[in-house]
């Protein structure tokens, strides 16, 4: 009897916080703890551990540390922006590196506290950010400045 879970691969590009990147796949649960659906990779990056598994050639596993990703950029979209709770801001990221990110943020704060701000104060350690339909995650510790679009 085997107690491994069932993971499925999502493929994405991984910058790291010295410029270098490498696309691969992370492994993800079969069910979300946050979301409707499929577990996702911004949960997997926003969990409490240090190092996660990440495929880079078919039975070729390293484990990064979450700490020195700067962005991931996902090759297919995974997070639901049409959810009738969901706010949308247009916002500009200005990354530590001097890369600038601009697309549209998805909050589902109280209207009591629907700004930039808010939204930021109350992150955790990985943002989302929808750029032309492309899901990208940032790590914040590497973000200089954010400013609405």
């Amino acid at each position: 009897m085997s107690l491994k879970l069932k993971t499925q691969k999502r493929q994405a590009e991984t910058q790291f916080s010295d410029d270098h990147s490498i696309i691969g796949h992370f492994f993800i649960p079969p069910l979300s703890k946050d979301f409707p659906g499929n577990g996702n990779v911004f949960e997997l990056l926003n969990d409490d551990r240090s190092y996660i598994p990440f495929e880079i050639a078919v039975d070729e596993i390293s484990l990064l540390q979450k700490g020195s990703i700067m962005t991931v950029r996902m090759a297919i979209s995974e997070m639901p922006k049409d959810l009738p709770y969901l706010s949308r801001i247009t916002t500009k990221i200005i990354l530590l590196s001097g890369d600038t990110i601009e697309g549209h943020i998805y909050t589902d704060l109280p209207k009591t506290h629907t700004r930039l701000s808010d939204f930021l104060n109350f992150s955790q350690k990985f943002i989302f950010i929808d750029v032309d339909e492309q899901d990208f995650y940032i790590n914040t510790k590497f973000v200089k400045m954010v400013m609405p679009g």
